[in-house]
């Protein structure tokens, strides 16, 4: 457990970093920048920003409710030269967006991604970002997610936090993501082992579930009692972990198992009035050692594979598309279709396939229109695609 306290009277935070391993944080910054919302003395809130992230020394940040494109950029040039950011553009008054130490954070892509269920995702899409990070004695490639999801604790904020669940893990279960090294990191809006709504099974219980490829480094600390969202304005008064980093099995082996994960306890003690000047979150961080061997950036990215699939045509389609494969040595076929719930609505195990090109016709004329997924898995490598059934 890596819960920090230092005295009172404490005029800095400890800084939490070292050289060779990477430190990640989530933090909700309460409507950071907003003109109308508290906190409302904005120059003093990006000030209180500033010395969280500086002193902490964490690397990576994935941040929520930022409210002001301009008092963002105040932040990072407060920060120094050495830190940068990417903030969403396709979001409403609260943007979520990365902050990171560029001596150790290389940007390789960024985007949103499940625009299409923004409604879910309480009309702020996550942003992925795919990155480099650079270590004393290594580098690493790495995918992070930031999520902000829907709040309160009614039946519509439940069902969307549930629904944004399901479109989430089958993004990653189904993209090529499915074998990389993921964080998905942010503020979730509920509990762990019991929703907020009524004590009703945790909206994400999908990911919990799923123990062999997933796993949340922010449960043990809700078991054992901390909190991340607070009340009053010293926000001495911590309630529930409702913030969260999720990380998939590629970096099971990668977590310092000495110190998982913790609350940044400091900065009450260090920020005087925290709640009121500066937010009703406290960072939730994580550590990563990298002994476990992810695969470095430095090592070839193109394996050599003994077969070649070409996505489904047509697509989108009306009742069915064609998948061609080529196979250059005999291979076990088994290909699946899904749709956004996760629920398997196709299957076809085709067995030990001969050499060769191969096509096959995927049928969806029994289903509704939308969005389903085709997941080919070849021997012990699996590719996904995206399928739209159109309207008749």
């Amino acid at each position: 457990m890596l819960a920090i306290h230092q005295p009172a009277h404490s005029q800095s935070i400890t800084p939490i970093g070292s050289e060779n391993t990477l430190e990640i944080a989530t933090w909700n910054i309460e409507w950071f920048g907003s003109t109308s919302q508290q906190p409302s003395n904005d120059a003093l809130q990006l000030s209180n920003a500033r010395k969280v992230i500086a002193e902490s020394d964490i690397d990576f940040w994935g941040v929520q409710e930022i409210s002001s494109t301009t008092a963002f950029d105040d932040l990072l040039s407060a920060l120094g030269s050495n830190y940068d950011g990417v903030l969403a553009t396709n979001s409403g008054a609260q943007r979520v967006g990365y902050i990171y130490n560029t001596d150790v954070i290389r940007v390789r892509q960024v985007r949103h991604i499940l625009e299409s269920s923004e409604f879910e995702f309480a009309f702020r899409p996550p942003l992925q970002m795919e990155v480099d990070v650079m270590l004393a004695d290594t580098t690493v490639i790495m995918t992070f997610i930031v999520v902000h999801m829907k709040a309160f604790a009614d039946q519509d904020g439940y069902e969307r936090r549930q629904a944004a669940a399901s479109r989430l893990k089958n993004h990653i279960d189904f993209t090529t993501l499915s074998s990389k090294p993921v964080v998905v990191l942010g503020d979730f809006n509920d509990e762990l082992t019991n929703s907020i709504y009524r004590s009703e099974t945790t909206p994400y219980d999908n990911f919990l579930a799923d123990t062999d490829n997933y796993t949340f480094l922010s449960y043990p600390l809700e078991m054992d009692g901390f909190g991340s969202f607070c009340s009053g304005s010293s926000c001495t008064t911590q309630s529930s972990i409702v913030d969260h980093i999720l990380i998939t099995d590629e970096l099971f082996a990668e977590v310092d198992i000495a110190q998982p994960a913790g609350v940044l306890e400091q900065a009450p003690e260090v920020i005087n009035a925290y709640g009121a000047s500066t937010s009703d979150h406290l960072p939730v961080y994580a550590r990563f050692t990298f002994n476990g061997g992810v695969a470095s950036s430095n090592e070839p990215e193109d394996i050599p594979q003994a077969f070649d699939i070409q996505p489904p045509f047509p697509n989108p389609l009306t009742s069915s598309a064609t998948l061609s494969y080529s196979l250059d040595t005999p291979s076990h076929v088994r290909l699946e279709i899904y749709d956004l719930m996760g629920r398997k609505v196709w299957f076809e195990n085709q067995g030990y396939v001969q050499s060769g090109t191969h096509q096959r016709l995927v049928d969806l004329s029994n289903q509704a229109s939308g969005t389903y997924y085709l997941r080919v898995s070849i021997n012990e490598t699996m590719s996904s695609f995206p399928l739209i059934r159109a309207g008749n």
